[in-house]
């Protein structure tokens, strides 16, 4: 559904909740907010930061190439983001007024940012060439830019991918293909990299003759929890409106499972989860509920993580490029 860059389109991966961990701001002058990457009025990806409720839409970048993947800092004052051309894809770092643009990456493919909870360093989905014949690898930078590594030090045919850190910093969740066959289950690990271990496994729809991959994990502010997509990848559709696409898109759901992996369980059709900061609603876009014209608007949602309280908050202005929940200052 997902291959970086090339088939990104209705639904993408992603989003880790941000909380002030360390700032000396009272609960009274933070505001939580839905940071969400949608088309302008030129049809090209911005930053929009809107009212919990999805109202009140207010843009922050005006850039001319795409500006997508937010991930909000934990003591709100920065947005970290990524800038897409067509020769790179590169980190950058914003103000939450979108002042003081800061390029933190250079070279190759570099998305997925996420915060550590104590805010001094971002994970990151790095590819040092553009044609995808190396693999996809998870980095860690302090959160100025500097000292970037790889947080497994492996050199296997297999991807890292879609970070997510759990709140007390002690681990971090990803996707990857390790296992073979070019599938994407979820693993975690320790923050250093080490004790690999696989949280899901892929499936096969018989129907659609296809494996049921699971992507784009998000930790769960209590560290409980752990959300994520599963279904067929968007690279078998046709698109040709032909039944087979439609069950494609119709397998798309969101999951909760413990962070061993155990109950896993579909809760509602959609993507790239993201949970409040007090745990209590998930958010997530709807591809069953997306207009059929031109502007491409996309409806986002919320619900409780076991799936009651359904509430469909906005429609984007036009497409969509991923979201962030999280207090700012």
């Amino acid at each position: 559904m997902k291959k970086m860059l090339t088939l990104i389109g209705l639904i993408l991966c992603v989003l880790q909740v941000s909380c002030d961990t360390q700032s000396s701001l009272t609960d009274s002058e933070l505001v939580e907010k839905i940071i969400v990457s949608e088309e302008d009025v030129n049809g090209a990806l911005q930053l929009f930061i809107r009212d919990i409720d999805g109202l009140n839409p207010t843009q922050l970048t005006f850039n001319s190439n795409k500006s997508w993947m937010p991930a909000i800092s934990p003591n709100g004052k920065k947005i970290a983001y990524v800038e897409e051309s067509n020769v790179s894809a590169d980190i950058y770092l914003i103000n939450i007024d979108g002042t003081e643009n800061q390029l933190l990456t250079s070279g190759g493919i570099n998305i997925t940012p996420v915060w550590t909870p104590d805010g001094n360093n971002i994970l990151y989905t790095h590819t040092p060439t553009l044609n995808g014949t190396i693999p996809q690898r998870i980095f860690i930078m302090e959160a100025n830019g500097f000292n970037k590594t790889a947080l497994i030090n492996e050199t296997g045919n297999y991807s890292e991918v879609v970070p997510t850190i759990s709140p007390d910093g002690s681990q971090v969740a990803f996707a990857s293909d390790r296992s073979g066959h070019d599938q994407f289950e979820i693993w975690k690990a320790n923050i250093d990299g080490a004790n690999l271990t696989q949280l899901t496994t892929i499936g096969y729809d018989s129907i659609i003759q296809a494996n049921i991959q699971q992507k784009v994990p998000s930790w769960s502010p209590d560290g409980s929890k752990i959300a994520l997509w599963r279904g067929v990848e968007m690279n078998e559709l046709n698109l040709d409106g032909s039944l087979r696409d439609q069950l494609i898109v119709q397998s798309w759901k969101v999951c909760v499972m413990n962070t061993d992996g155990t109950e896993l369980t579909a809760i509602d059709f959609g993507d790239d989860p993201a949970w409040s900061t007090d745990g209590q609603y998930i958010y997530h876009p709807d591809p069953m509920n997306r207009d059929q014209n031109p502007n491409n608007a996309i409806s986002i949602k919320k619900h409780r993580p076991n799936g009651s309280d359904n509430i469909t908050l906005f429609k984007t202005t036009r497409g969509f490029g991923r979201m962030d929940v999280g207090f700012i200052e």
